[in-house]
């Protein structure tokens, strides 16, 4: 049994203690809980006599529950959701193509007000963004999206666009805020997504973004929804607070536990036969992605799915076979709202209901930090 908290590790106990087959008993664990921190109790349970197929003390499994405490936020992510004190002074440059937002004299983001996403984070002169900043709504059909991806490529949205109606740009109380109205769309179909954005840059570089997204109702539920950044590939390395260390889903995830994982980018792929989505993780706190001057973290008051990798979604959907995948250059970061489950309607039924992503209406909020 181990008591874990945030970033480090509070206690293990071993216990032996008897209670028969289906029946029920009471333990007094001697732990503690911190006052701060998301802490998490995981009971392991191990083989105690040998069978002729398996060792004594091979694991059997886990079970893993929330503890409650005056201060269950995660602490790193409360730490990143705080904004830095700077003496750097916004500024913001205007046209009718782009604001370009300066924070202080090492930071400038230029903003696309015809997508209604950034195009250029540079920080330290250095831009670590390789491609434009997308709204995400698709991934590489898994195997068991053999049915409903013909729904989705007849919906197109293996060809969605973010497109921008209006944007607003006025600084308050020194920080800038951009706001306005946006699509997600595709060729020959009406609008999938109606978005409705605010992004606020605060003077230390932060971006934090607030979205209400409403789904036309005749489109078929989504694959996932989220914000895709293409970064420079020396962001390589990451860490993060969630269900981990292995892909994790919001219906396939037992085989995980929350905690702080590290792994190197090309580790977090799953080298499925046929390529597929593949090695998100699901009820993240933050992730943090270390590069070799700069660090690019991504936080939320309320949990968030991430993917990192560096094969693009059209990579995966495109080839049949997982040695022909070639890695795009980039360190792809796919920051979601949601994933649509995984299920098992290959040789099953239908995503249970429960983990379809089919609201009518959602809100997305989440924040950006480079430094």
């Amino acid at each position: 049994m181990s008591v874990d908290g945030d970033a480090k590790y509070v206690t293990h106990i071993n216990l032996d203690e008897s209670i028969p087959a289906h029946g029920e008993g009471k333990i007094k664990l001697p732990v503690s809980v911190p006052d701060k921190g998301k802490c998490y109790l995981r009971v392991f349970y191990y083989l105690k006599n040998g069978t002729p197929l398996m060792q004594p003390d091979t694991l059997l499994g886990f079970d893993e529950i929330l503890l409650t405490n005056a201060d269950g936020r995660n602490q790193k992510a409360a730490e990143l959701l705080t904004e830095t004190e700077t003496d750097d002074i916004l500024t913001v440059e205007e046209n009718d193509k782009f604001f370009t937002i300066h924070a202080g004299q090492k930071t400038t983001y230029v903003f696309n007000r015809l997508t209604g996403l950034f195009e250029g984070l540079n920080v330290n002169g250095k831009e670590i963004l390789d491609r434009p900043m997308e709204l995400n709504i698709w991934r590489a059909p898994t195997d068991n999206d053999r049915k409903i991806k013909l729904e989705w490529m007849n919906a197109h949205y293996d060809q969605n666009y973010a497109r921008a109606y209006e944007t607003f740009c006025n600084i308050e109380n020194g920080q800038v805020h951009i706001t306005g109205t946006m699509s997600v769309s595709a060729p020959t179909v009406q609008r999938i997504l109606n978005v409705k954005a605010e992004w606020i840059i605060t003077p230390d570089g932060a971006i934090r973004v607030k979205m209400n997204v409403k789904r036309d109702m005749e489109f078929p539920m989504l694959p996932r929804f989220g914000i895709r950044l293409f970064l420079d590939k020396e962001f390589d390395n990451a860490e993060y607070y969630g269900i981990g260390p292995d892909e994790s889903y919001v219906d396939k995830k037992r085989s995980g536990h929350h905690g702080r994982h590290c792994a190197e980018i090309h580790e977090m792929h799953e080298d499925y036969l046929r390529p597929q989505e593949n090695g998100s993780h699901t009820d993240c706190d933050y992730l943090i992605l270390k590069g070799t001057d700069l660090t690019f973290a991504a936080a939320g008051e309320k949990t968030f799915s991430f993917n990192v990798s560096p094969y693009t979604q059209e990579e995966l959907t495109a080839k049949k076979h997982s040695y022909e995948l070639q890695p795009c250059g980039s360190t792809v970061v796919c920051l979601d709202y949601a994933q649509n489950g995984i299920g098992s309607n290959s040789c099953g039924p239908e995503l249970s209901e429960q983990y379809r992503l089919d609201a009518e209406e959602f809100d997305f909020e989440i924040k950006m930090i480079i430094k």
